[in-house]
């Protein structure tokens, strides 16, 4: 009976799991469909998710979104991650300097969720939503995170991983991904260029917890053509000075 109350709940998270910030609605059949699960059993977890507000369902249009509890846990999540609170002032700090949007990624499962962007004041700039999520191998943002998890970690990766295209300059196999892997943890930043956006460049340092654990990526993107070799040095040496700092101020605030 356990068991079964298990396999009911990692069910009702994978459809959870389905959200995103480009994909915010889904009808039971394409919920269905995408977990393969009977549209039967599909209709059972939708009513308990709805019916526990983590979903509710829009009667015009019988699409299932994500419910008010998500929005009060996601509010009581944002007030107690001590990153967000730290990093707000770096990430602004380093727009004004940079004059490029700044950025956090952390790992979520084996995709690399988008947190906390902070755009300049111009017309042309890089833009991305927070919230946005990314296949591990993908861009520089992703890839930060993956060249610093433990061995056995990547090696599943890179075994497992069906990798997307997003650009003819997205990374799709795996020994170029491990080469580059070992590249970045060598040189301790990721650069990619028009990866996941045609046109986008960007340079990500790794943001380390108090026991030297891979925590987050901190990153600065911005048009191609701003972002020379010379801007990527001078980047480098910005992001890797507030990285020193943000670790300092994580490692107060959680006691360590």
């Amino acid at each position: 009976m356990a068991q079964k109350k298990f396999n009911s709940l990692e069910k009702a998270v994978d459809i959870l799991d389905l959200y995103d910030i480009d994909r915010r609605e889904y009808s039971a059949k394409e919920i269905s469909e995408k977990l393969n699960i009977p549209l039967s059993s599909i209709y059972k977890y939708l009513e308990f998710l709805t019916k526990r507000q983590l979903l509710r369902r829009k009667p015009r249009t019988n699409l299932y979104g994500l419910g008010f509890m998500i929005a009060r846990l996601g509010y009581v999540m944002d007030k107690d991650m001590e990153i967000l609170k730290i990093a707000r002032p770096h990430l602004e700090a380093l727009c004004r300097e940079t004059g490029e949007t700044a950025f956090l990624t952390m790992l979520t499962g084996e995709e690399a969720l988008t947190l906390d962007p902070v755009e300049p004041q111009r017309l042309v700039k890089f833009t991305i939503a927070s919230g946005r999520r990314l296949p591990l191998s993908t861009g520089a943002t992703s890839r930060i995170l993956l060249a610093h998890k433990e061995e056995a970690f990547i090696e599943h990766y890179l075994a497992t991983a069906s990798f997307q295209r997003l650009t003819g300059k997205t990374i799709v196999d795996a020994d170029a991904l491990r080469a580059d892997l070992v590249q970045i943890r060598k040189q301790g930043y990721a650069l990619s260029d028009s990866e996941v956006d045609v046109g986008a460049r960007a340079v990500s340092v790794p943001l380390f917890d108090q026991n030297g654990r891979i925590f987050a990526g901190l990153s600065v993107a911005g048009p191609s053509e701003r972002i020379t070799d010379q801007i990527v040095e001078q980047l480098i040496v910005l992001l890797k000075k507030r990285v020193v700092i943000m670790e300092r101020e994580l490692k107060f605030a959680l006691g360590a």
